[in-house]
């Protein structure tokens, strides 16, 4: 949640928030994601659970670099996220993809990935 809120002080202009907070918080999600993710495929290797990680995690990647890129690329990365979060439909008939309906989408699949976890049974380290 720290990168998400990063991102949506990032993208609403916030002043309390510099670019070393942004560069920070962004720096951050990277180890947290690498933790994150190596857990899973500790506990959870005969699931799809790490994949789903790594793709949720590649588009919160994603959602931060839309911050810092151009009109042109904005569109091209907008279209990436919404098409792996499914919500392309949803979204597309605007110009611009909704910033809104993504980072809620986000939201979403988090839980959903939280409650796969929650269900699933952890493999026991050997």
């Amino acid at each position: 949640m720290e990168i998400i809120m990063a991102i949506q002080f990032a993208h609403l202009g916030s002043k309390s928030q510099k670019q070393s907070d942004f560069d920070t918080s962004y720096r951050e999600w990277e180890i947290q994601r690498a933790v994150i993710g190596t857990k899973l495929q500790a506990y959870f290797p005969e699931t799809t659970i790490p994949e789903e990680w790594t793709r949720f995690s590649d588009v919160i990647t994603q959602f931060y670099a839309l911050e810092g890129v151009g009109q042109d690329e904005r569109l091209k990365l907008a279209t990436a996220i919404a098409e792996e979060l499914g919500t392309l439909s949803r979204s597309a008939h605007q110009d611009n993809l909704d910033w809104g309906v993504l980072r809620n989408e986000i939201l979403k699949r988090k839980s959903e990935l939280i409650q796969k976890v929650l269900r699933a049974k952890i493999t026991v380290l050997r």
